[in-house]
């Protein structure tokens, strides 16, 4: 496991679907990663690398599970907000090896995968960021070590539901996430968000998405790409209308 590099994933303009995204600070730590991260030579990610505006996008070939155009027309879904990673029906925090059924993970090739609820990639006991009530890492491995050693890309899914009393002009989804390694993509409803950094796996890193949202089911997929050993993700989306 290694430390990401900072990074900004900028992708070309969305132009069929105009966006307002907007993306938060970072709400990193400033502190160091301790001195049994996995990878010595951790580069701390840069404080102000999140303050690049959230603005357009470009369409992801996969909208995610669940978004079409039924959905998108149907008004009477109740309104259902997003799960946090780690987090059971009643939204109390699943123990480790647990299964998060809220959320999918696939690999590169689109196998699909488990999301197995963690506290520390094995042999690095203490190096990600401390589970709490409101969320906690998963892991496409229940040992969290992916088995290709130059490591992987996986995709982690979630969805959420807008009802007919929602105004989407209202809507915000405040998503912070912290990933081992980069985080190298987020997308809304198949569209890519602009800002988005790797971050690390020991802070969180904020952004804001003000729009495209739909109404019926809309998803959220973060993207992670790993360079060898243990990997993982977690995210707390906090959705307002």
């Amino acid at each position: 496991m290694r430390s990401s590099k900072m990074s900004r994933v900028t992708i070309a303009a969305f132009a069929a679907l105009p966006l307002a995204l907007v993306a938060l600070g970072c709400e990193s730590s400033s502190t160091s990663p301790p001195s049994t991260a996995p990878d010595a030579q951790v580069t701390p990610f840069d404080a102000g690398a999140s303050d690049a505006p959230v603005t357009d996008g470009s369409a992801a070939t996969d909208a995610g599970p669940g978004v079409d155009a039924a959905d998108a027309a149907d008004t009477g879904l109740p309104t259902a907000a997003p799960f946090a990673t780690g987090l059971g029906a009643g939204g109390m925090a699943l123990a480790d090896d647990q299964i998060d059924t809220h959320w999918s993970v696939k690999d590169a090739e689109s196998v699909v995968l488990t999301s197995y609820v963690k506290t520390d990639p094995l042999g690095f006991a203490g190096t990600w960021l401390a589970p709490s009530a409101t969320s906690k890492f998963i892991s496409p491995f229940v040992d969290t070590v992916d088995p290709a050693p130059a490591g992987g890309t996986f995709t982690y899914t979630t969805t959420f539901v807008l009802g007919a009393e929602v105004d989407l002009s209202k809507v915000k989804l405040v998503v912070r996430y912290a990933s081992d390694n980069a985080m190298t993509g987020i997308t809304v409803n198949g569209t890519a968000l602009v800002g988005v950094v790797a971050g690390s796996y020991f802070a969180f890193e904020t952004v804001t998405v003000l729009t495209p949202f739909v109404r019926g089911t809309n998803s959220v997929a973060l993207t992670v790409t790993n360079t060898g050993g243990p990997t993982g993700m977690r995210a707390e989306l906090d959705l307002t209308k």
